[in-house]
């Protein structure tokens, strides 16, 4: 890893969710590992955050829905 990446990184915002800093930190280990990652558990994570793959295997996201006012 490059130092001037680990010297960056202390600098940066802190998500404050556990459950989104765990997540991220998922696709982060999924990016950086040589292997192929469990595409289910990808996914998964994907679906959390409302995103998708398309039949192309781009991602897309959900369209936000929108409550109707009363």
């Amino acid at each position: 890893m490059s130092e001037r990446f680990i010297g960056t990184a202390a600098k940066g915002q802190r998500i404050r969710n556990g459950q989104l800093r765990r997540d991220f930190e998922r696709l982060l280990e999924f990016i950086a590992s040589p292997s192929e990652p469990d595409f289910e558990e990808v996914e998964a994570l994907a679906n959390k955050y409302r995103f998708y793959f398309d039949e192309t295997g781009e991602v897309e996201q959900f369209p936000e829905e929108r409550r109707a006012r009363r």
